[in-house]
């Protein structure tokens, strides 16, 4: 989340009294910063797992999954819980598509509290799909033509990195750190927040511009491969160090 700890003691205490503290994006440096005044806040963002998507596996996922391999499909990954991560957001996003003829399907990889309502809110239309919890999601996020991230609040958004070296090119919403990690129209495109046709439009963009939406899976490869996990080791490391001297 981007918001600052909870304001209870102990989290307080906990958070005053430590030697380093870390913030995964720049947001959640602000946050932790105003939390704790005058103390120093690094910032060193999560890093991708450094998988990346068997074909063979990406192929048959479509396949198995999709009404018409011809179709846009359009993914989102993490906990489905739409006042956190707007999964709302793209099913409506998707129905504005479906209704000016663009023929894409949405999966929501995960499960969360709102899967039921979801689940209730899409019955009967056969090009919603919620395969829940699967493993390796890189294998999932490579069958994917656009990976859509239409988050209410967010810290970092840890998964764009893993659509990014799957080479899927993203729409997100410009909140919390995910700026951190998309730079519009370069590794990928914003959008404001809670605006379903601004996500609608977006994603039309990506799929009317073929070449453009692979301008945005290079950007964004290219953006992930400089936060791979030894990187992120490395800047860890510099802090041990520097409280054991």
């Amino acid at each position: 989340m981007q918001q600052a700890p909870a304001n209870r003691l102990l989290t307080r205490r906990a958070y005053h009294e430590a030697d380093a503290l870390v913030a995964i994006s720049s947001a959640t440096q602000e946050e932790l910063k105003s939390f704790c005044p005058g103390h120093e806040v690094d910032l060193i963002p999560s890093a991708h797992s450094g998988l990346t998507p068997t074909r063979m596996a990406t192929t048959a996922f479509r396949a198995r999954l999709m009404r018409d391999p011809a179709n846009i499909l359009i993914g989102n990954a993490g906990a489905l819980r739409d006042s956190d991560k707007g999964q709302r957001l793209l099913i409506d996003a998707a129905k504005q598509l479906r209704a000016s003829g663009y023929f894409v399907e949405l999966v929501f990889f995960g499960d969360g509290e709102d899967r039921a309502t979801f689940a209730r809110e899409t019955h009967g239309l056969d090009w919603v799909h919620f395969p829940g919890h699967v493993e390796p999601i890189q294998d999932y996020l490579g069958a994917l033509d656009i990976f859509a991230f239409p988050s209410r609040h967010e810290g970092l958004g840890s998964v764009l990195l893993e659509a990014m070296m799957a080479e899927v090119p993203i729409v997100a919403s410009r909140v919390g750190g995910i700026p951190d990690l998309i730079i519009d129209s370069v590794s990928g495109l914003l959008v404001q927040p809670a605006d379903g046709v601004a996500l609608a439009r977006a994603i039309a963009k990506v799929i009317d511009a073929p070449d453009f939406g692979l301008q945005l899976s290079m950007g964004g490869r290219r953006t992930a491969e400089s936060m791979g996990p030894e990187r992120m080791a490395e800047k860890y490391v510099r802090i041990y160090e520097s409280l054991c001297r």
